[in-house]
């Protein structure tokens, strides 16, 4: 899978339309940053783009900050032009300036079976089967948190979060709500971004 995050709805066609063209489908495009951060720490596996040209250069220090800590520097790659490469990245940062770029890394990656983000978010969270009971609750929305609560107590709910958020690498009750808003919502190439 590679995640793009841009506030641009140029770029973010561009992507989606080009990996359509090539036949790739685990592209999914984000302009909510808290979005990206939630699908990107779940899915280690994913390639990771953020575009500096179009989108705010706090969202993009906040993003590369947190996910130097989650996923680490090799999964990480830069929509910037080709005219600044030079003094803003370190050394070790990699690079997308050019369409041809980001064409190899859909080549390389090609091989891996594209899921669906909701698929997979489903998957990494399921996984942990100390909390499936109250994961059944959590997934269904509203209704099921209340429920969960009047049969365990609130008590019980906020442990069970915060141990979830903690196995899941969240930082933030934001991160984990909007885990589930995706989750319940379910998620697709086009409303990544909305």
């Amino acid at each position: 899978m590679i995640f793009v995050y841009s506030k641009s709805h140029i770029i973010r066609n561009a992507f989606l339309c080009y990996s359509k063209e090539k036949a790739y489908g685990g592209v999914y495009v984000f302009s909510d940053r808290l979005r990206f951060l939630t699908a990107s720490t779940l899915i280690n596996e994913a390639i990771l783009i953020l575009d500096t040209v179009c989108s705010p250069i706090q969202d993009i220090k906040w993003l590369h900050n947190k996910m130097l800590s989650r996923v680490g520097v090799d999964k990480i790659y830069y929509i910037i032009k080709p005219q600044i490469i030079g003094g803003i990245l370190g050394v070790n940062e990699k690079v997308i300036s050019k369409l041809n770029d980001f064409s190899e890394l859909l080549n390389n990656n090609k091989s891996r079976k594209a899921k669906s983000l909701n698929e997979a978010l489903v998957e990494k969270v399921t996984s942990h089967r100390s909390h499936q009971d109250f994961l059944s609750y959590e997934l269904n929305a509203q209704s099921g948190r209340e429920d969960y609560i009047k049969k365990h107590g609130r008590k019980s709910y906020l442990d069970h979060r915060y141990q979830l958020c903690r196995k899941l690498k969240f930082e933030t009750r934001l991160e984990y709500e909007t885990l589930f808003l995706m989750l319940n919502k379910g998620t697709s190439e086009k409303d990544c971004f909305i």
